[in-house]
């Protein structure tokens, strides 16, 4: 997905994941990387990335703890690249805070839904008791 990314200011916001890859960057380090588009407010519409750099084990834990918010618990590098497609279309609520390097940190803070199935148009739902 090749999209113009934007940096924006401080505080919660409300998005959609889109995307999550896996590659290495040019310093040979494993990037995980969330594409995210913003809901709503001023920055509506507006695509920005999460990433995780796995060049420790914290990084890799935290990766894991927000993984596990969205519902997704891969045990292998494989069950990641299955899996992490269970979290395109998810709503969540993220924090953005500058760190100490300069850089625009997003942080998971909540899970909006637990993305539902959608209906196809014209299919009727049925409900019994």
């Amino acid at each position: 997905m090749k999209t113009k990314m934007f940096q924006v200011a401080e505080g919660e916001y409300d998005c959609v994941i889109v995307e999550i890859n896996s590659e290495m960057d040019g310093k040979a380090r494993r990037v995980i990387t969330w594409t995210l588009k913003i809901l709503g407010g001023q920055y509506d519409g507006i695509v920005i990335e999460k990433k995780f750099y796995l060049v420790n084990k914290e990084v890799f834990e935290f990766l894991k703890k927000e993984l596990k918010m969205l519902g997704i618990e891969p045990k292998t590098e494989a069950d990641f690249a299955s899996m992490k497609t269970q979290a395109y279309g998810k709503h969540a609520r993220i924090s953005a805070v500058m760190n100490d390097q300069g850089f625009m940190a997003y942080y998971l803070k909540e899970v909006l839904d637990k993305k539902e199935p959608q209906v196809a148009i014209g299919e009727q739902t049925r409900f019994s008791f």
